[in-house]
């Protein structure tokens, strides 16, 4: 007996929900029939596909609510013999996939749960893949019912052309003669199916590329027979792989991202930008010009030798020290460009090569200003050694007990220099230098502002504090550039504060020099040197155009900066600039 309530079909239309998400929908199918992404994929290209068979009426409404819920447009259509469906025998093969650790929803690919949002969990399974079989042999009742079911069907065809031919030959012989029958809806649509099968098709063969191999149903009106059970085969899921054209929306993102890479690696200086440098003139505008002429005038002053200055501290003639440091002082007083000479002479005397007990000598004996000065400064330049004896800038606790010792005895000499000559501007260079006072909640910022007022124009302990507000010292970029903009209010009084502006970029040049990119050097240097001359960016950007065979330019820093300071770089890449211009001359 016929068991006439489980002939009810599950049709997929290859088509997904109105505002339904492809790739959502591609993922839900994936967890619902346990499938590869390439096998959902085929799912969705517009062929019908029956997915459950053999079901009741109600289980057939169940099975079309749920995947319809997953975005999945089915239908419920009585069964028909014959027919080929969509079946997932076991064909293992290993997969990713991706479990939720909150809510254990598992999905093939996205990285964040569709339901919780949590990032997902990597796991390897062994799943089964869709392949293409014929239905299972029906038992004996549903083969005898397909088989009345095809007889039916091909009495109801014979009356259909019998009734045709006969018509067809009371009309006139010039005519021609119309279809055997007329198309019913269901012939439509497998003319429309074959239709855009046949596109697709051509579509593929002039982009050389291969669709994935698919039953495609016959045409029941062509001139060849074609068996009733051939013309109700509906397209199956294939084993072959499923090639997918490329859309211009994907094209396009990918030259958008493509552009994006190319703006980053340029922005970061790795590419172009890195390799040629962007070089400037030094100093071209007004204010760089009168700095220069302000550095000229200081550098012109004269600055006694360790070998004028020591032979009087070893003879104890204190009394001639203390002349010549109050006679600079007096001149520092009527001209801010004499504030290099005296600080460079108290430097060359309290040289760390200097005896100790020489100094003390001269504190004890004769007590002066001068001479707590220079044992102060002594002491700090000490501490400063402390500081730079390890590379990577960690002191050993050892070492830091043995810096702010220095530091404290630097800080007792300095402040009784203070004391007995408020007015001299050195002893408030070191006292930002070594940034240690009592009872004060910012020493640095107080010494600051006490040498403001006392000379608004000074220079080198605005250089200090700037020194102290660089990066590895606690500060940053921000800082230096926001204390060279309030500098800028005093350089009327002292065109060489104009230099301060280019602190910030020099800073990140020297950065590049220590790791050995030239070209960001050159860069940061040549933005430094817009604001005035200063010998050590001068000579390291020699060096960092001698590295980029710019040996023309590279000559004419390192003279520039060996007019202001001999050093052993300058003179280095001033020797190589010119032996490889002469080659290029004789070559």
């Amino acid at each position: 007996m016929k068991d006439v309530n489980r002939q009810w079909n599950v049709v997929c239309t290859g088509r997904t929900k109105v505002h339904f998400n492809r790739q959502i929908v591609i993922e839900n199918i994936c967890r619902a029939l346990n499938t590869t992404r390439g096998s959902a994929n085929a799912l969705l290209q517009g062929n019908k596909t029956v997915l459950k068979e053999g079901l009741s009426r109600e289980e057939a409404s169940i099975a079309q609510h749920k995947l319809d819920d997953m975005g999945l447009d089915v239908r419920v259509e009585r069964a028909r013999s014959g027919a080929k469906s969509a079946s997932l025998k076991a064909k293992p093969k290993a997969i990713i996939k991706k479990v939720c650790p909150n809510c254990g929803n598992v999905q093939i690919s996205l990285n964040i749960c569709d339901y919780c949002e949590t990032p997902m969990v990597v796991k390897k399974e062994f799943v089964t893949e869709p392949v293409t079989s014929k239905q299972s042999q029906p038992s004996a009742g549903k083969q005898a019912q397909a088989e009345t079911a095809a007889s039916e069907l091909t009495a109801e065809k014979s009356k259909i052309a019998g009734a045709a031919t006969a018509k067809v030959s009371n009309k006139p012989a010039n005519k021609a003669a119309p279809r055997a029958s007329k198309p019913t809806m269901a012939d439509s649509a497998v003319d429309k199916d074959l239709e855009v099968n046949e596109s697709q098709a051509k579509k593929a063969k002039q982009r050389k590329l291969k669709l994935p191999k698919m039953a495609l149903p016959k045409n029941k009106h062509s001139t060849s027979e074609a068996p009733a059970e051939q013309a109700a085969t509906t397209p199956t899921f294939s084993s072959q792989p499923t090639y997918v054209v490329e859309s211009r929306w994907h094209k396009l993102v990918k030259i958008k991202a493509g552009l994006v890479l190319v703006c980053a690696l340029a922005a970061s200086g790795w590419w172009g930008y890195d390799y040629l440098g962007h070089y400037q003139v030094a100093a071209q505008t007004g204010l760089a010009k009168k700095q220069i002429k302000a550095q000229q005038s200081a550098l012109a002053r004269q600055v006694a030798s360790q070998d004028d200055l020591t032979p009087l501290l070893q003879g104890q003639k204190y009394s001639v020290l203390d002349a010549h440091f109050n006679d600079l002082s007096q001149k520092l007083s009527q001209d801010i460009q004499w504030e290099r000479a005296l600080t460079q002479s108290i430097d060359v005397l309290a040289n760390i090569n200097t005896a100790q007990h020489e100094l003390d000598n001269w504190v004890t004996q004769a007590p002066s200003p001068y001479a707590h000065l220079v044992r102060g400064v002594y002491y700090a330049q000490l501490g400063q050694l402390s500081a730079k004896s390890q590379a990577d800038g960690q002191l050993t606790a050892a070492q830091a007990k043995a810096r702010d010792a220095h530091f404290n005895l630097a800080y007792q000499d300095l402040t009784q220099a203070k004391q007995m000559a408020p007015s001299l501007l050195p002893v408030y260079d070191w006292l930002i230098v070594i940034n240690k006072g009592t009872a004060l909640l910012n020493p640095r910022k107080t010494y600051l502002l006490e040498a403001i007022a006392i000379n608004p124009a000074g220079y080198q302990y605005r250089e200090n504090y700037m020194t102290a507000l660089q990066p590895e010292q606690g500060g940053s970029l921000e800082k230096m550039r926001a204390f060279a903009e309030e500098t800028q209010g005093f350089v009327k009084h002292n065109p060489r504060l104009y230099l301060l502006a280019g602190a910030a970029a020099a800073w990140q040049g020297n950065q590049a020099y220590l790791n050995g990119q030239d070209g960001k050097c050159i860069t940061h240097y040549s933005e430094a040197l817009q604001f005035g001359l200063d010998d050590e960016w001068l000579r390291k950007r020699a060096y960092c155009l001698a590295e980029k065979s710019e040996f023309e330019k590279a000559l004419a820093d390192a003279e520039q900066s060996l007019q202001m300071q001999d050093h052993p770089l300058a003179q280095k890449v001033k020797r190589l600039a010119q032996n490889q211009m002469a080659a290029n001359v004789s070559g």
